[in-house]
């Protein structure tokens, strides 16, 4: 490196570990220098480029410091130092140990999305936010650099008659209020849904009521299922969740008789239940992800 011989830290099969001593201009220095390997002590490799020397950049705080699990969620990094002019720059952003692509935007902000974080365990409130102008030399996190990721486990219930509001739970992780923010659902896609406002309820759970009307929905599409997603941070940072988990919407059925229509108190027996002309019984949706083993639901027909 820079013409002087240095001794690798390991070597294996498919990588070579080498230590990377100061650059001669001092911790200041910004710049290439040359960068070679040779496997045999004779034969030199040069890399393209050589090696890039920058200063480390620094962490200050970050914007919003809560986020979804999994989706699109954007997370502004505001520091010094921030720098992509150079060949070699491959900035990159970490929540935890989940890595997501960074955008430099200024030398004092970065942008950064990470598409996929678990979410943090119960006694855990938040993870710690770093950002790398190389994709591996992180930052150092500090108190106003912790990011907590909320998301959904199970809805419950996850249908619902169209014209009927339903008060729907959400069981997931790293809810709260927010000063100057309101939690919300939405229902439907990003071209055609309906938001509601929720409440928080827990740390683990938060309730909202399902719309009473579905844009561009006519009764004849029901039943109908439509992704649900949960928002607790503004929408200038797309703050919308992004999983699997979706809600039925349907025509409550018209009831036209039972049998049989009495029974004795304490036994018990099976009863049928007719629905009337034009309206319709339907298979209830499967169990979606994250929902407890061994319940289900029951439809009648």
């Amino acid at each position: 490196m820079n013409g002087t011989d240095i001794k690798p830290i390991s070597v294996t099969h498919d990588t070579i570990r080498c230590p990377i001593p100061a650059p001669e201009g001092g911790k200041d220095f910004y710049g290439n220098v040359d960068f070679a390997i040779t496997p045999n002590g004779q034969s030199w490799y040069p890399f393209d480029g050589g090696f890039q020397y920058y200063e480390q950049p620094t962490v200050e705080d970050i914007d919003p410091k809560m986020g979804p699990s999994d989706g699109s969620g954007v997370i502004n990094f505001y520091g010094d130092n921030f720098r992509a002019d150079y060949p070699m720059a491959e900035l990159s952003c970490k929540i935890g140990s989940s890595k997501g692509k960074a955008i430099y935007i200024s030398e004092r902000q970065v942008k950064c999305v990470v598409d996929s974080m678990p979410l943090p365990a119960e006694d855990q409130d938040a993870l710690p936010a770093t950002v790398s102008l190389n994709s591996y030399s992180y930052t150092t996190p500090t108190d106003k650099t912790m990011f907590r990721p909320y998301g959904i486990r199970q809805l419950s219930p996850n249908s619902g008659p169209v014209g009927g509001v339903t008060t729907v739970i959400v069981t997931g992780q790293g809810f709260s209020d927010e000063p100057g923010v309101t939690p919300r659902c939405r229902f439907g896609t990003p071209a055609n849904y309906a938001i509601v406002e929720a409440e928080v309820l827990s740390y683990t759970r938060l309730a909202c009521r399902s719309p009473d009307f579905l844009p561009l929905t006519s009764s004849s599409a029901l039943p109908r299922d439509v992704p649900f997603s949960i928002a607790l941070s503004s929408d200038e940072f797309d703050p919308w969740t992004k999983t699997s988990h979706v809600f039925r919407f349907y025509d409550q059925p018209i009831l036209a008789s039972a049998h049989p229509e009495e029974l004795e108190v304490g036994r018990i027996s099976e009863i049928y239940i007719k629905a009337a002309e034009g309206s319709e019984f339907f298979e209830p949706m499967a169990l979606q992800p994250n929902q407890e083993k061994g319940t289900q639901s029951i439809a009648g027909q």
